[in-house]
């Protein structure tokens, strides 16, 4: 029959269809198969997080109890040990999870995701378990000697979720507790584990400006209806603004804010060379030009008000990273303030300042014929000086003060439609900066041009000397700490080895008490989704696409704990007063020899670094910083302390001179790195500090501006000490009246003068208000003003368990280790005026002690 097929034709034909279909059947199956097991890897790699910060949160009340043990040595610790090694196993098997989690992922294994959603059950089961033991062994514990009121667990794991409520911002916008963030973005389920109160939002570096007084929000996020919001409310979590006025070397310029002024020289930073270092839509804007000042402010002005109802909104960060200058190779010119609106600005401050030219001539020993004569100098990146001269020194005054008053009227312009939210900068850096950026950290916070100020330490080599720089200057201002870039990597004072999690998790612990120690109110972890090199501080796990938490990072709801345990302490304390602070030699700073940003930080970091942090802060002798002009402008008064250490002073004021003199003279000890008051302001030769205390001198630069000093005393006084290698002067130390004053010709480090420094450090401190034997720990003691004490006590190591002696002054009765649940008492000595007790704290781990004295 035509058409129809042959019996085998038609056998093949059915046999093919019914293999199609069963082939067809087993891929569906092998899909459904797969898609199961996804679903399956996926719901594990939240679980497997959830466990891990789990983990680590029983593993912090196994480190109480232990050393709650260590109190009570008559205690059986039999308990303690099957604790202990069932937490052991479990972190055994959380190893074994994610092992096997990275096989599964990487297609290593196939068919094994219920296995790891079997063993993740097992671990959650066990950690259960051992958290409901160590809550029981605490307990015990510390009823038996705290009594009956004792608490494990002050904090419990419910008060660690995400707790973002406009509430928590006081008077003069200071949190009520310490806040925890993120710059993962919000309604990422990764962070969750984390319990951040906030993350970013859904506005990315800038906001769209439509005109010069209107900006766009996303629909969805100007109706609150994007999804986003239904996981922040669901979260209690917030979110902050990053606004991009100030961001490196550029600022956001908007579509018809180009338009109108691509071709205007002057709304563009000029160099001294003439050239404009970037325009376009993330340009480099010229901070003296007429409409620029109207676009920022107006650009401020106009995010306040679209955000101000925003209940989710924690902050406005307007300047994340400000860095205004040329950012050109090494060699060509950076300073901004060149342009023609700058100099015309730089005439009108020097003509208010001096009245008229005849009294700047009398004051600059110059001859200029009027204000429109003088020109701007040339840029020391390109035209280096040996000294500053009065027109360099009121250029870079100029400069500063400009920025200063720049950021205080966008400051205002948020307030203006926006009277609630916190407002936060980068206030510019003196340890880790460079003169070159202009940004007066202490004027900036003086003037009110933010209300949170944060610096970025990152893994600068000064993070541990500017944090507590940072809280120097917010203690002097009113203002609050915070840490919006925050790398939590550093500093790493202990061994770390990039490939061992452990080394960052325990880095982490000390770096967050750090920043809490020195008062910061808000953490933002950052680089949640990037680990980039020479940081290596991703969040998530780079060996498997970021889709788990890594184990480090599981430590932070740990960290959390201890900072909201010591919430009130933090709150309601600052740093007791030390008898010691490190003057800011701002005028020095100012004109400081030029260093390119790419290549170097200001000259004044390794004074500070290795003239006095290095010297006072591993021995624990406390000390704060004070900015000159808080000293000149009578805000700050010095008789309140007994040593001043003046780093890199070549330059000081007269006036500033006298002062430190009559401090002297009434008991206080001078500590000099470098040779103090060699020049005045304008670069005009003074030395009257010195040549009053040691006698007529010389002195000279050897290095052509850099401050090598060769210095020469030419009296021979009997009160003079002076020290030498072989015919070179290194240092020298004199008695006046009933003070002293030391210099070192560069650092103390030589071995007479580190003998030098600490022996008159000791002789004028006195009876100290704490010793550490062997100064294991960082130490830092703070008080409320009304006589309570508090001893926040740190191990800095990542690998060694640290034991030290503590010897107080006076009789305390009472010491209480508050990092053991609600508090414990410590075996303590008593005598001869004297209150001795042992500590010994874990890699990383630090505790707070009571100081009671009933």
């Amino acid at each position: 029959m035509i058409g129809s097929p042959n019996p085998p034709s038609l056998f093949r034909f059915v046999r093919n269809v019914f293999l199609a279909a069963c082939f067809g059947l087993a891929l569906a199956a092998a899909g459904d198969e797969e898609a199961h097991n996804n679903k399956v890897l996926a719901a594990c790699a939240t679980h497997l997080d959830q466990a891990q910060t789990k983990h680590w949160l029983v593993v912090d009340l196994a480190q109480q109890i232990e050393r709650a043990l260590s109190y009570q040595p008559e205690t059986d610790p039999t308990q303690f040990r099957r604790l202990e090694a069932t937490v052991q196993d479990t972190n055994d098997r959380l190893e074994q999870a994610r092992r096997l989690y990275k096989r599964i992922y990487n297609h290593e294994v196939e068919n094994h995701a219920e296995s790891l959603s079997q063993l993740l059950d097992v671990i959650t089961a066990a950690d259960e378990n051992n958290e409901v033991t160590a809550i029981a062994v605490l307990t015990g514990l510390g009823q038996r000697s705290a009594g009956r009121e004792f608490q494990a667990l002050p904090v419990p794991d419910s008060d660690l979720r995400g707790t973002w409520d406009a509430k928590y911002i006081g008077g003069n916008f200071k949190p009520k507790r310490i806040l925890f963030g993120s710059n993962a973005k919000a309604g990422d389920k990764r962070v969750s584990p984390l319990d951040f109160d906030f993350n970013k939002g859904l506005l990315d570096g800038s906001v769209p400006m439509t005109s010069p007084s209107q900006v766009k929000l996303p629909d969805s996020m100007a109706t609150q209806t994007d999804p986003v919001y239904g996981w922040m409310k669901s979260t209690r979590t917030g979110y902050s603004y990053q606004a991009g006025i100030y961001d490196h070397q550029k600022t956001f310029v908007p579509a018809w804010f180009l338009a109108e002024n691509e071709h205007d020289d002057d709304v563009w930073m000029r160099l001294q060379d003439d050239k404009f270092p970037k325009r376009g839509e993330w340009g480099q804007l010229n901070i003296w030009n007429r409409r620029v000042q109207e676009y920022l402010t107006g650009y401020a002005e106009a995010q306040g008000r679209a955000l101000h109802n925003d209940p989710f909104l924690v902050c406005y960060d307007y300047t994340s990273n400000p860095q205004p200058y040329g950012a050109q190779s090494p060699g060509l010119p950076q300073y901004s303030g060149y342009n023609d609106s700058a100099v015309t600005a730089f005439r009108d401050r020097l003509q208010r300042k001096y009245k008229t030219i005849n009294n700047l001539n009398r004051m600059w020993s110059s001859n200029y014929t009027s204000f429109e004569s003088i020109h701007p100098p040339a840029d020391p990146f390109v035209g280096a000086i040996e000294k500053a001269t009065p027109l360099s020194y009121e250029f870079n005054g100029f400069r500063f003060e400009s920025n200063t008053r720049l950021w205080k009227s966008i400051y205002d312009s948020y307030r203006r439609t926006d009277a609630f939210k916190p407002i936060v900068a980068n206030a510019g850096r003196y340890m880790s900066g460079w003169p070159v950026e202009a940004l007066d950290a202490y004027g900036l916070q003086r003037a009110g041009a933010a209300d949170w100020i944060d610096m970025h330490m990152n893994n600068y080599s000064p993070n541990l000397p500017e944090q507590i720089y940072l809280y120097s200057l917010c203690r002097l201002t009113k203002k609050v700490p915070v840490q919006f870039e925050y790398v939590w990597t550093f500093p790493r004072t202990g061994p770390v080895d990039e490939s061992n999690e452990a080394d960052f998790r325990r880095t982490c612990e000390a770096s967050v008490w750090r920043n809490l120690t020195w008062g910061k109110k808000a953490l933002v972890f950052t680089d949640f989704y990037n680990d980039t090199p020479g940081y290596r501080n991703a969040l998530l796990d780079r060996e498997v696409d970021y889709s788990i938490l890594r184990p480090s990072a599981c430590v932070i709801p740990t960290t959390k704990r201890k900072a909201l345990r010591f919430n009130e302490i933090l709150m309601q304390t600052e740093v007791s007063t030390p008898d010691t602070i490190v003057l800011q030699p701002t005028t020095s700073i100012m004109n400081s020899p030029p260093l390119h940003p790419g290549q170097s930080f200001s000259y004044h970091t390794g004074l500070t670094m290795h003239g006095v942090h290095d010297f006072l802060f591993p021995k624990n002798i406390p000390f704060l910083y004070v900015p000159e002009e808080a000293v000149l402008e009578e805000r700050y008064d010095l008789s309140r302390h007994k040593v001043i250490i003046l780093p890199g002073a070549a330059y000081l004021s007269p006036v500033l001179s006298e002062k430190l003199l009559i401090w002297i003279k009434n008991g206080g000890t001078l500590i000099c790195c470098g040779v103090p008051g060699v020049w005045n302001p304008y670069g005009q030769n003074d030395m009257s500090l010195v040549t009053r205390i040691f006698g007529n001198s010389e002195i000279q630069d050897l290095s052509g501006g850099k401050w090598k000093w060769d210095w020469k005393l030419l009296e021979n006084k009997p009160e003079v000490q002076v020290f030498t290698e072989g015919k070179k002067t290194i240092g020298a130390v004199a008695t006046y009246w009933g003070g002293k004053m030391l210099i070192a010709t560069e650092d103390f480090r030589p071995a007479a003068l580190q003998k030098l420094f600490y022996g008159e450090l000791d002789h004028a401190l006195g009876q100290k208000l704490f010793q550490c034997a062997a100064n294991a720990f960082e130490v830092v003691l703070r008080d409320d003003g009304y006589g309570h004490r508090f001893l926040f006590v740190l191990n800095p190591s990542t690998r060694d368990i640290r034991k030290d002696e503590f010897t107080l002054p006076g009789n305390y009765s009472q010491c209480i280790d508050l990092g053991i649940g609600s508090g414990v008492p410590m075996s303590v000595t008593i005598g001869r005026g004297q209150t001795k007790f042992n500590l010994h704290l874990q890699p990383g781990e630090g505790t707070v002690i009571a100081l009671k004295n009933n």
